[in-house]
């Protein structure tokens, strides 16, 4: 083991003093915080522990480097991840998964050891498990929150890149009114009107199934869904009236609401229920269901496909499709946008159904 102190060149390249220590092949820096000596690996050429010497002395000056960052457990990464997201609606999942995956996998580590090599080995044995691609994306993206708000907040000295992984979750799967119709007849009244209603109004699953009548105008016809309620933050009101399929389901569930309150004495809040019990999750009826009517691979969410290729056949102009569906940009409602073969053949004979020469001068005429 040999130690040096920081030479001429090193001295102008850093912000005030250090150590520079090499042990075997690898180089350590040293340098003094709040009266306290530490140490850090800093790799095996001396320019990098020169350039990280640089920038420990930079956070030390401008007081942004933790005491403790080197000694930052996995349990404290933990920590920050739920109570980042502890506001969120999706905060169960987070927790599911911070508890039952990564605790597993980094439980006992310290945070400076969660380098790229580590959630690379992370990544590949999440993927041996059998999760999905886009699971352990999720999980890493999880772990990066936790190590991101660590470092801003100068407890974590160093903040590894996240490993890539590549998800294909293109879907082009979608509903027919025949396939609907077949899917139905095998559901139960209550899973039924969900799927009826999520079907004609290309609404998510939570937005659909979180509606109480508070959010329901009969008089102006329209249904609400209130801003922060929806993905992308804004509130969006459906008018269902207009579309017949859509008020019937309605009208029907606010029928059968009136019963169940009359035989049982109680307000029932919810939209979609079981004799006043909030419809939770249609899983499992759904792939019953889906399984008897031999629609093997849908999902509830290709009612938002199917929407949005049904108002992309009915002429609907982007702008007020994007809206009535709830997609914030272009790029994204695209994705759901989807042109089978059955679309291409239909405009052609559209084209071969008009006269021939309104064909032709649509292209500039015979010879154009």
């Amino acid at each position: 083991m040999t130690t040096t102190t920081l030479d001429t060149t090193d001295r102008r390249r850093t912000r005030g003093t250090g150590e520079i220590r090499k042990v075997g092949k690898v180089y350590k820096i040293r340098y003094t915080l709040n009266g306290k000596r530490i140490q850090e690996k800093a790799g095996p050429r001396r320019k990098d522990a020169v350039d990280l010497l640089n920038t420990r002395l930079g956070q030390v000056q401008d007081g942004r480097l933790h005491p403790d960052a080197a000694k930052l457990q996995w349990a404290d990464v933990e920590a920050i991840i739920l109570d980042e997201h502890k506001q969120h609606r999706s905060y169960a999942k987070v927790e599911r998964h911070v508890r039952r995956h990564l605790a597993r996998h980094f439980r006992g580590e310290r945070a400076q050891n969660i380098t790229y090599d580590r959630l690379l080995r992370f990544k590949g044995a999440r993927l041996g498990e059998g999760a999905s691609p886009s699971t352990v994306r999720y999980e890493l993206s999880l772990v990066r929150t936790g190590l991101v708000v660590a470092h801003k907040a100068g407890r974590l000295l160093a903040l590894p890149p996240l490993p890539s992984v590549h998800v294909e979750n293109t879907r082009t799967t979608f509903f027919s009114e025949d396939n609907f119709a077949d899917l139905v007849k095998h559901l139960a009244p209550a899973p039924a009107a969900v799927a009826t209603f999520m079907f004609w109004s290309g609404w998510r699953r939570n937005e659909t199934l979180t509606r109480e009548w508070r959010h329901v105008d009969f008089d102006r016809g329209v249904i609400l869904l209130e801003p922060g309620e929806t993905k992308n933050g804004k509130g969006r009101e459906l008018p269902f009236a207009v579309l017949p399929e859509l008020a019937a389901v309605l009208h029907a569930q606010r029928a059968y609401t009136d019963a169940v309150e009359r035989r049982t004495g109680s307000v029932v809040r919810w939209v979609f229920h079981r004799e006043g019990e909030r419809v939770v999750s249609i899983r499992q009826a759904w792939r019953t269901a889906c399984k008897k009517a031999k629609l093997v691979g849908y999902r509830p969410h290709d009612f938002r496909r199917s929407a949005v290729r049904r108002l992309e056949r009915a002429g609907i102009s982007r702008s007020v499709a994007m809206k009535i569906v709830g997609h914030e940009t272009e790029a994204i409602y695209q994705r759901y946008s989807i042109t089978n073969d059955a679309d291409v053949r239909e405009a052609l004979a559209k084209v071969a159904a008009m006269p021939k020469q309104r064909r032709l001068s649509i292209g500039g005429g015979a010879n154009a």
